[in-house]
């Protein structure tokens, strides 16, 4: 139940007001502001919470939303609004994702939204099918294709040994072949 808690007003204008600073670091002889050296992705990221969290706590001192922002004080309809104020679509999914990510900035203010490092793999990180595909375009001879690669995984016998269900396209045989070290060139006439 207290994960599901909106934090106070209080703890999000602290959090806001590191966030102000974090943007916006002042110069070290104190006049004016310097370029805070942000992964951009990072930057948006923490522009959004901000615009977020000021909108959250745009309260008066009881606690009531101001008149020209009904959205204060109200966890919820507050990054909705931020969400919304983006122009974007998926406002849902950032709705959801600036409470995630202020909740865990309020909580620790070294908790940043960083970007998640990509989990895709490819076939070819797989040694044996690595090793069978260069073996085969070797053995197509002196001039192979990316088409040499398709035909091959088109065997429903070679794709039971490598363990495929279903062939490769043509820019796929043509980006692992370069993968794998083939370069193309025009035929000399």
């Amino acid at each position: 139940f207290e994960a599901r808690q909106a934090p106070s007003t209080e703890e999000a204008w602290k959090a806001l007001l590191d966030l102000r600073s974090l943007l916006k670091p002042q110069r070290a002889d104190g006049t004016g502001y310097k370029k805070p050296g942000l992964d951009p992705v990072l930057q948006e990221r923490l522009e959004r919470m901000r615009e977020f969290l000021w909108l959250y706590t745009n309260v008066d001192a009881k606690g009531v939303p101001l008149h020209e922002n009904p959205v204060g004080g109200q966890w919820m309809k507050a990054a909705d609004q931020a969400a919304r104020n983006t122009g974007r679509t998926h406002g849902v999914y950032l709705s959801r994702c600036l409470r995630a990510w202020a909740k865990a900035y309020i909580k620790d203010h070294k908790a940043l939204p960083l970007r998640m490092e990509s989990q895709t793999f490819s076939r070819l990180d797989d040694e044996t099918v690595a090793a069978e595909l260069k073996l085969h375009l070797q053995s197509c001879g002196k001039f192979v294709h990316a088409q040499d690669l398709v035909d091959y995984l088109n065997v429903p016998e070679n794709q039971a040994h490598l363990g495929f269900s279903e062939s490769i396209s043509l820019k796929t045989a043509q980006r692992w072949m370069k993968r794998l070290g083939y370069r193309w060139k025009k035929e000399p006439k």
